[in-house]
């Protein structure tokens, strides 16, 4: 009888640790804010542009931040410190989409370079992308705060070749 009482507790305990299911991992409670910033040359069209990441405590080990998608473009993510991350897109031209009316002048200029991330997301959103253990997973930062444009008289943006 004592052995059957065993088995019993046996295959309770094991069938407890079956249903228990994993909750799924989420970055969101983390982010405390995402801040926007543009600094802007005063001398051209191009400009840069931060996405900074404010996190209220420090990530899991197993969580890595990547990269964020922003206006049709995407920049890997930095960590500055435990609870700062900073992704930085340069060399934005200001007015990449719009054409000229005289076609000459369009002469020698690069078509824009579109990302398409892989959730849609709105123009006032960003998409985080992130791994957990290996698997990638995507965030949508919806509460972007925009700073005023930060301008730099006589600066000139000089691409890298």
């Amino acid at each position: 009888m004592n052995m059957l009482k065993y088995i019993a507790l046996l295959f309770l305990c094991v069938g407890c640790s079956l249903f228990k299911t994993e909750k799924p991992y989420d970055v969101s409670h983390h982010i405390e804010k995402a801040v926007v910033q543009k600094w802007q040359s005063s001398t051209d069209n191009y400009y840069t542009l931060t996405i900074s990441i404010y996190l209220k405590d420090s990530l899991p080990r197993a969580t890595v931040l990547e990269n964020i998608y922003y206006n049709n473009k995407i920049s890997s993510v930095t960590q500055k410190d435990n609870r700062l991350y900073v992704a930085t897109f340069e060399g934005v031209l200001f007015a990449e989409n719009q054409s000229f009316a005289d076609v000459t002048n369009e002469y020698g200029n690069k078509p824009p370079q579109v990302v398409i991330p892989p959730i849609k997301i709105k123009d006032n959103e960003a998409l985080l992308a992130y791994r957990v253990k290996g698997k990638e997973k995507f965030e949508i930062l919806q509460k972007l705060t925009l700073n005023q444009v930060i301008v730099y008289p006589g600066v000139r943006y000089k691409p890298k070749n």
